[in-house]
């Protein structure tokens, strides 16, 4: 089985970048665990759990093969494949600030993945001043 790896290149500061997050339940199972209803007044919505066994889910992106990568806070990201089990952590992750509302937070693909496999993250670092936002970038290797 081949194993992810995410080379990172990091740059120091960064003004405002946030990816649309979403927040999942907990973790991937390939069957339904809950559905729920939800009406609104202008739409109806069926919520159903899809993943568990993440630790402080923040953010996800989609992958062209139908599954995604899960962004931590604590500073981990897992691939869930297409096929509803949770895959490995990917490795190369840079190391994160996770302390108060700091954490690996947004993940956003390449606007031309997987041509570009370029994966962009937003985490809190600590300085000696305090945390601080940085923007990392790192390649994925090994993802189909």
């Amino acid at each position: 089985m081949m194993m992810h790896r995410l080379k990172i290149l990091t740059e120091k500061g960064l003004g405002v970048v946030f990816a649309f997050s979403f927040a999942l339940y907990g973790g991937f199972s390939s069957k339904a665990v809950m559905a729920e209803e939800i009406q609104s007044e202008k739409h109806d919505f069926r919520i159903t759990q899809i993943a568990e066994g993440f630790s402080s889910p923040w953010s996800l992106v989609f992958l062209p093969n139908g599954g995604f990568l899960v962004s931590e806070r604590i500073g981990e990201i897992r691939h869930v494949l297409a096929n509803g089990r949770l895959g490995k952590r990917l490795s190369g992750v840079p190391k994160v600030a996770h302390k108060g509302q700091g954490g690996l937070l947004d993940l956003a693909l390449h606007p031309e993945f997987p041509e570009q496999p370029w994966l962009y993250m937003a985490y809190a670092h600590e300085t000696a001043q305090g945390l601080s936002l940085r923007l990392g970038r790192g390649r994925l290797e090994g993802m189909p």
